[in-house]
């Protein structure tokens, strides 16, 4: 008799188990949540009683500690006082000293950790809010500057949603069309590189090409590099289609021909201020004239 109970007992609880599972579930997943939080604020608690920050446990610096250093070096702090800045912040405003600071290689290191970090959230931007089959994508948009004989170029890229991202700036040789190519090559082979170390399925090769085919859409100035190069995008664009698109020998020409056409828009802003320039010099000569009692009429203006 108490072993025929004791069966019934079981299969009761294994019922009431089964019937309510998803409440079960909900309450397991509660409870760790309050037991991580019960850690987080148990650590809290002694970091506050604590005179002394502990930055470096288990063989690393923890996470808000390299964070700190990023935001830093970000902010162009230098590696010689980022140091010395983070002991004087704790010591004048919480009181507080830190058992451990990196060094001036770890700081590299850490530099080339935000570098792989900015590269993987720029590729994912790229590829999660723009369809490569789709018609509407990325806008592809950056210029160049020569200064004291050395030549830079920088890309930035703006998604659909309006964010915009940089690609980084890039020192060249050159400024002709096949330099800018290269350069543009090059970044995006950096960040196909940064999206393949995250997926093992996927090669850098076809990351390369999601991510040339997602532009849509380019932005530059218009002069003759720029023209060239965005003939030249398109055509690369064109050879990553047929491994991006699903289906692409099934759609018809005026379809393929819409996923091949990149939109240019051209910026000529740079026509205004060449003719601010010019119209500085006679407005020079014109105002002392006009204000100080001269002859406007009797100015000789440069031809």
């Amino acid at each position: 008799h108490l072993k025929k109970q004791k069966t019934v007992r079981a299969q009761n609880i294994d019922s009431l188990k089964e019937h309510n599972a998803a409440t079960i579930l909900k309450f397991e997943s509660c409870a760790k949540e309050l037991k991580q939080t019960n850690k987080e604020l148990e650590r809290l608690t002694c970091m506050l009683e604590d005179k002394t920050i502990t930055t470096f446990e288990d063989g690393r610096y923890a996470d808000e500690e390299r964070e700190v250093n990023l935001d830093l070096l970000a902010m162009n702090v230098s590696m010689n006082k980022i140091n010395e800045v983070i002991q004087t912040v704790l010591k004048k405003l919480a009181e507080k000293n830190i058992s451990r600071l990196p060094t001036k290689a770890v700081h590299s290191r850490l530099l080339l950790e935000a570098k792989y970090l900015a590269d993987i959230q720029l590729g994912r931007a790229m590829l999660q809010e723009a369809d490569p089959s789709q018609v509407v994508g990325n806008t592809l948009h950056g210029d160049g500057t020569t200064k004291y004989h050395r030549h830079d170029q920088d890309f930035e890229v703006t998604t659909p949603s309006c964010q915009t991202y940089s690609m980084g700036l890039l020192e060249l040789g050159k400024s002709d069309t096949e330099t800018v190519k290269d350069s543009f090559k090059y970044r995006i082979n950096e960040k196909a590189q940064a999206l393949s170390s995250c997926n093992e399925k996927a090669s850098v090769e076809d990351k390369v090409a999601e991510l040339v085919s997602s532009i849509k859409n380019i932005m530059s100035d218009k002069g003759p590099t720029n023209a060239t190069f965005n003939e030249q995008l398109t055509e690369i664009g064109k050879n990553f289609l047929a491994k991006v698109v699903k289906k692409w020998e099934e759609l018809c020409e005026s379809s393929k021909n819409s996923h091949e056409e990149l939109t240019n828009f051209y910026c000529i802003l740079h026509l205004f201020v060449n003719l601010g320039k010019k119209a500085n010099e006679p407005l020079k000569l014109f105002k002392p004239a006009a204000t100080k009692g001269g002859k406007p009429s009797g100015i000789s203006f440069p031809k």
